[in-house]
């Protein structure tokens, strides 16, 4: 529980180290690399430092939800009212 409660303290601050990073999107050093090389992922440098915002990350995480069946299902019934 301390541990838990230890690590949302840790994410509550608005950058994180390129670990803290790794750690927050459970990822290896040498992909976050690889996204930040192809700029698939918001970064900044600072002190020759890599940092990214929490924020940007959970908007990154959120853009990339797969969506339920259910929801697909809903749309294409919705889709299917609209041009009948």
């Amino acid at each position: 529980m301390k541990e838990e409660t230890s690590l949302r303290n840790r994410y509550q601050k608005p950058y994180l180290s390129l670990e803290e990073a790794c750690e927050y999107l459970s990822l290896s050093k040498a992909t976050l690399y690889a996204y930040t090389s192809r700029k698939k992922i918001p970064h900044y440098k600072f002190n020759r430092k890599l940092l990214f915002m929490v924020t940007e990350l959970n908007e990154l995480i959120q853009t990339n939800r797969i969506k339920p069946l259910y929801e697909i299902e809903e749309e294409a019934l919705q889709e299917f009212r609209r041009v009948s």
